[in-house]
């Protein structure tokens, strides 16, 4: 179980987490603390003041949570973006020596950002930094599938650079059928990153694809719905292509070709071992 947080409610955060691990004590739980900057850098791009402090409060509090279950992974997930590109790489060594997260996630910036501009950062910028960023990472600890994950993460580099230079799905992606957004009014979406006008001219009515709560909560009913079946075609067929990390790596798991090419090397890995 993953949760992603800006970390602005340290003492919410931890009775939060201490209660998931009292009612799951089998579930293994990841929280990840969105830290885009270090210091007031990082208070100025998430508008928020006071925010790297609070979240670095937040990790304190879980340290001491993780003592007693050493399940539980304390991570940090930043974004790439035109807001923090100059001197990322020095920013990412002070975050991580400061917060020491167990693992030290980047993504890029993408969609809609607060100025057009905002995402103007190249992707193969991006995956160099993402490659150095690689070769400091610690494994995640106590997990069975560590060989297997930093595995996906090469695969991942790697598509996301082909899918950006290409033009196309590289991999074909799963939102829309084994991946889904629900929104808080129960509207489900294929992922974020399709907008209205992209379906629209292909007849579809937008990225809404039905409301759950039309359907007494019912998933499976619910994709039941034409224009539901409709949104997930376009997903399917491809005519779509995007370099988002939240879908890159689900489409990989599901597909025949890169998951038995990621499945057969861990196999190697772990006999090597």
């Amino acid at each position: 179980m993953n949760i992603a947080t800006n970390g602005s409610l340290p003492q919410r955060i931890a009775d939060t987490v201490r209660k998931l691990l009292t009612d799951f004590p089998s579930q293994m739980l990841r929280i990840s603390f969105s830290v885009d900057g270090f210091g007031p850098q990082h208070d100025e791009i998430r508008k928020i003041p006071g925010l790297y402090e609070k979240c670095k409060e937040s990790i304190a509090l879980l340290r001491e949570i993780q003592k007693e279950h050493p399940d539980l992974a304390i991570n940090v997930m930043t974004v790439v973006s035109h807001y923090n590109q100059d001197g990322i790489e020095a920013t990412i060594e002070k975050i991580e020596r400061d917060l020491q997260p167990d693992c030290h996630f980047l993504m890029h910036a993408y969609g809609d950002t607060p100025e057009a501009f905002g995402s103007d950062f190249s992707v193969e910028e991006y995956v160099r930094i993402f490659k150095e960023a690689k070769q400091r990472k610690k494994p995640a600890k106590n997990h069975p599938l560590a060989p297997m994950t930093a595995l996906l993460d090469k695969v991942q580099s790697k598509i996301i650079e082909e899918t950006k230079a290409q033009g196309r799905q590289v991999v074909p992606c799963v939102a829309g059928s084994r991946l889904l957004v629900i929104d808080d009014d129960g509207e489900v979406k294929p992922c974020l990153e399709l907008r209205d006008s992209d379906l629209q001219k292909d007849g579809l009515r937008g990225v809404n694809m039905v409301n759950i709560r039309d359907h007494g909560f019912s998933l499976r009913r619910a994709m039941r719905d034409p224009h539901a079946r409709g949104v997930a075609k376009f997903v399917r067929d491809g005519k779509c292509h995007c370099t988002a990390e939240c879908y890159m790596i689900p489409s990989i798991l599901f597909s025949r070709r890169f998951f038995s090419r990621v499945a057969w090397a861990t196999v190697k890995l772990l006999v090597a071992r």
